[in-house]
C-alpha cells in the first residue's frame, strides 16, 4: 500500500519532534493526518487494507488447520543436531567446519580452549532463553503480548530466577545483556 506524500510528511516531522517518544510523535501524527483534506479518503483506504489482511490471515489459518488434520505439519524441528548441509560438507573436508566464524583449520592450537569456552557462553545463552521463553509462556496468554501480561517487575524477578538455577555456568550467569535488563537500562 502506497501512503500519500502529505502523510508520510507529517510522521516524519511527528518523528523528528519527538525523537525519545514515540507515543507523542504517534499522538502528533495522528493529530495532523486527521486534519489532512484527503484524510476519508486515507481511512477508506486504510479499512481497506486492514479487510485484506484479515481475508488473508483466515485464509491462512484455514490452510493451516488442513494441513495439521492431513498430518503435513510434525511437530519435530526439521533439523537434527550434526545433520546439516554444513556438517555434511565438513565431511569432504573436516578442516572446512565452521567454528566460531573461521575454519576449523585455521584455528591455531593456542586459541582451542578460548573458542570452547565461547561457544559454550553462546549455547549458554540459548538455553537461558529457551528456559525464560518456556517459563513465560505458562503466564503469557496466546492472545496477549509479554508486556501487556507481566510486570516489568515480575519479569526481572524471573530473569534473576532463571540466572540462579543451580548448575548454571557463572560465566553465563554475568550475561551483560541480561545485566542490563535487570538493572532496569
Amino acid at each position: 500500500m502506497k501512503f500519500p506524500e502529505e502523510m508520510i510528511k507529517i510522521v516524519k516531522d511527528a518523528n523528528a519532534n519527538n525523537p525519545s517518544k514515540p507515543e507523542d510523535a504517534t499522538a502528533a501524527a495522528l493529530l495532523g493526518i486527521t486534519r489532512m483534506s484527503s484524510y476519508d479518503d486515507l481511512v477508506v483506504m486504510l479499512v481497506e487494507q486492514a479487510v485484506k489482511n484479515l481475508i488473508f490471515d483466515e485464509r491462512h489459518l484455514i490452510n493451516v488447520r488442513i494441513k495439521y488434520q492431513a498430518g503435513a505439519y510434525n511437530t519435530k524441528t526439521k533439523t537434527v543436531v550434526g545433520d546439516s548441509s554444513a556438517v555434511m560438507r565438513a565431511e569432504i573436508s573436516a578442516y572446512l567446519y565452521n567454528v566460531a566464524g573461521t575454519s576449523l583449520g585455521e584455528v591455531l592450537g593456542k586459541d582451542l580452549l578460548d573458542i570452547a569456552d565461547i561457544e559454550d557462553n553462546r549455547a549458554e545463552g540459548h538455553v537461558f532463553n529457551s528456559r525464560l521463553l518456556r517459563r513465560l509462556s505458562d503466564v503469557v496468554p496466546d492472545d496477549k503480548k509479554v508486556k501487556n501480561a507481566i510486570t516489568d517487575k515480575k519479569l526481572k524477578a524471573l530473569f534473576s530466577e532463571l540466572q540462579a538455577v543451580p548448575g548454571r555456568k557463572q560465566a553465563a550467569a554475568s550475561d551483560p545483556n541480561v545485566d542490563k535488563v535487570l538493572a532496569g537500562a
